[in-house]
């Protein structure tokens, strides 16, 4: 999650840089060989964009999403640039470079926000995205046993994983017993919600106690 914040400052602090430049090719403009950037810029999107193909089917986790972005981000760089030394070449005007540079400039901005908004959430152990709470609750509720749940907390530790910990309530078995019933709770976890990382206490007694959170977490 680290490596992907860095990555998207990183993207962030492109655009700012390319913002910067561009505004100075509109104050003083410089001569461009636009074939030369073309040639550049051609080699650039088969290079990045093979690159970006490799990460494309694993994006779901966020560091690589990460780096697929920044990779599909230099590809349609190296797209922006193509278009300019086209429209250098057809024109012989240069205001074509830091008009392009600015759209490339906007969708470094929005890739790198998007990662770094997904990655704030993961740090601050948010509610994954997705997550039908009501729906957990009701399914929990109506395995053979449990007559009760409290203390109810579902975080992300990633973008492809959830932890889970609630306290059930339960008759009144023997350890055996309420073991099984632990047991068959995670496994619904896992099979219907795809959460493997639970944490299922037993109880007796409805909650709130003295050593439970009222709110539930979520």
């Amino acid at each position: 999650v680290l490596a992907a914040v860095i990555n998207s400052l990183i993207l962030l602090s492109l655009a700012v840089y390319i913002f910067s430049e561009a505004y100075q090719r509109f104050q003083d403009p410089q001569p461009v060989e636009g074939g030369l950037v073309m040639i550049v810029a051609f080699v650039g999107i088969l290079i990045n964009g093979f690159i970006a193909f490799l990460f494309f089917k694993s994006r779901g986790d966020l560091n690589i999403r990460s780096a697929f972005l920044n990779m599909a981000m230099d590809t349609l760089a190296s797209v922006g640039a193509l278009i300019a030394g086209l429209a250098i070449i057809l024109t012989g005007s240069t205001l074509a470079d830091p008009i392009i540079s600015i759209i490339i400039g906007c969708m470094l901005l929005y890739s790198g926000w998007s990662v770094i908004k997904t990655a704030l959430h993961l740090l601050f152990e948010g509610v994954p995205e997705g997550t039908n709470i009501p729906a957990i609750r009701e399914a929990v509720l109506a395995v053979p046993g449990v007559k009760g749940m409290d203390d109810l907390h579902i975080w992300a530790l990633s973008t492809t994983s959830a932890a889970f910990s609630c306290h059930l309530v339960i008759d009144d078995c023997s350890l055996q017993e309420s073991v099984l019933l632990k047991n068959n709770v995670k496994r619904l976890l896992s099979e219907k919600f795809s959460i493997e990382h639970a944490t299922v206490e037993i109880e007796l007694t409805a909650g709130p106690h003295d050593n439970e959170r009222t709110d539930e977490g979520v």
